[in-house]
């Protein structure tokens, strides 16, 4: 209290004797009431000297200074490599291949005879017969079977009261053939070997991946089609 008026702890003490309060030393405590009594006695009505205490709203006019947070680069990430692990070894295996046959004219008659057929009668397409027996007999045996059962269904519906039936397969086309006597029975003897060679590959084993044929069987198919396409080319049948 001395501090706010401004006075010696003494002088307060005085003061507050004089106005009848029960204060014995510097650590007495005083009521509002008491405390304004003893400001209006030692001031007789005026407030204390202002200027010696500091504004409240001095302080906060202190202009602030704002603090600037600078954010630091982020520096890159390394990339690790990712290198191959020493402990594992990779066994690079080449695919299996097989030696396929070379295709020589002077050893495939039968081949070369039914290509002397196609290109007198204008069948170039025939010439994939040799490409194939190259890559795969099986394939070119097949294809010379294609071949003959498309012949054959040429032949019948060139021909007059063919059922629908008659048409339907490979041995019900040469049957009807032989029956009408479309051909000759040279040619359908070699339509029967055609029919029989496709037949005991498709039907005696059950290895799905047996090798059936050889060049030798591409060549009698062959052999045998140029036979047939002969015979149809003479008589007016393709």
């Amino acid at each position: 209290m001395a501090k706010t008026v401004q006075l010696e702890t003494k002088a307060v003490l005085d003061h507050c004797r004089d106005l009848g309060f029960d204060v014995k030393n510097q650590l007495s405590s005083l009521e509002r009431e008491q405390v304004d009594a003893l400001k209006g006695r030692i001031f007789g009505g005026e407030q204390p000297n202002k200027s010696l205490t500091p504004d409240p709203g001095t302080l906060s006019s202190t202009p602030k200074t704002e603090r600037k947070i600078h954010t630091l680069p982020t520096p890159p990430r390394k990339t690790e490599a990712i290198l191959p692990n020493p402990s594992v070894v990779r066994v690079v295996v080449p695919p299996l291949t097989r030696a396929q046959p070379q295709y020589l004219p002077q050893k495939n008659q039968g081949i070369e005879s039914l290509l002397n057929v196609a290109e007198a009668a204008d069948l170039g397409k025939l010439e994939c017969i040799p490409l194939l027996a190259e890559i795969d007999v099986e394939a070119a045996v097949f294809k010379v079977r294609q071949i003959t059962e498309r012949l054959c269904r040429k032949i019948l519906r060139a021909a007059s009261g063919i059922k629908e039936k008659e048409l339907s397969n490979l041995n019900a086309m040469i049957d009807t053939i032989a029956s009408k006597k479309l051909l000759s029975p040279k040619a359908l003897h070699h339509l029967d070997s055609i029919r029989t060679l496709g037949n005991g590959a498709t039907h005696n084993t059950d290895d799905l991946f047996a090798e059936e044929f050889t060049l030798h069987d591409v060549n009698s198919a062959s052999s045998s089609l140029a036979s047939v396409l002969d015979a149809a080319i003479k008589t007016g049948k393709l």
